[in-house]
């Protein structure tokens, strides 16, 4: 498995934008995160950068960090980078800032415990979260396509 060091000066500045935020723990495991599922060199220094960026820009609006939302995200990247001055080496190509910020919320989302929900044994619910980790890592699946087809599931066992 490839390892990356970073060590350009916008990495370092991206390093302290997490260390400030008091994510710094959060830097490595993302590299490690996208590494692990083989992207290049440059894609994970980009993806590093847009997060990291990111998480300097709701450190600034005092965003808690688990409050982090769709809505969140598109006012960063639809409010906040046709404007920013934040740093030189920020990235501000709104497809590459998107897909990294879905990157860091998909591995947190891992990192989290799966909630239960209520009326589902735990046995079917990880097998549920088994089958959602198939759809987003091997089939590509978005998040939002899977949140959405679960809520169309679930109404429509509720209406037949």
């Amino acid at each position: 498995m490839p390892t990356y060091s970073r060590i350009k000066p916008g990495h370092l500045l991206g390093e302290r934008w997490f260390a400030k935020a008091a994510l710094g723990t959060h830097a490595d495991a993302y590299i490690h995160y996208l590494t692990e599922r083989g992207y290049a060199r440059e894609t994970v220094e980009c993806y590093f950068m847009s997060v990291a960026h990111f998480v300097h820009w709701i450190s600034q609006q005092d965003i808690a960090f688990f409050d982090i939302s769709e809505a969140i995200i598109d006012r960063f990247l639809y409010g906040h980078l046709p404007h920013c001055r934040c740093a030189p080496q920020c990235r501000r190509t709104r497809t590459d800032v998107r897909a990294a910020v879905k990157h860091f919320s998909a591995m947190l989302d891992d990192a989290r415990p799966q909630q239960q929900t209520p009326g589902i044994p735990a046995v079917i619910a990880a097998e549920l979260a088994n089958f959602r980790r198939h759809l987003v890592e091997v089939r590509g699946l978005c998040e939002s396509t899977w949140t959405v087809r679960g809520r169309f599931q679930a109404s429509c066992r509720l209406d037949g």
